[in-house]
């Protein structure tokens, strides 16, 4: 499957620029409780909270990683297309051929 910007705009991942960084990132940020994957996965040594917020982006090198700012935690970064960061994707509302 091939991934575009255009299917990740449409599923509700915004453009954004970091300073000091080139390109542009797709991002999406939800609440932990939003999130199936999130809510259900045990983590060892976190603690995530249903209002933890929760980031996921596709960089500018195709891959994509999540982040718990409350829990310090990331996964990834993963390829783009690889099944993990699909799985990333669709937990944040990533519809595939959308």
């Amino acid at each position: 499957m091939t991934i575009t910007n255009q299917h990740l705009l449409q599923s509700g991942f915004e453009e954004k620029r970091y300073e000091g960084q080139e390109g542009v990132f797709y991002s999406k940020q939800l609440k932990a409780r939003e999130m199936d994957g999130v809510r259900e996965q045990v983590v060892d040594d976190i603690e995530v909270f249903l209002d933890s917020d929760v980031v996921v982006e596709a960089t500018p090198d195709k891959q994509v990683q999540l982040y718990i700012a409350d829990a310090d935690h990331l996964e990834g970064p993963f390829p783009l297309e690889s099944e993990e960061a699909l799985l990333l994707l669709k937990d944040a509302g990533f519809k595939p051929g959308k």
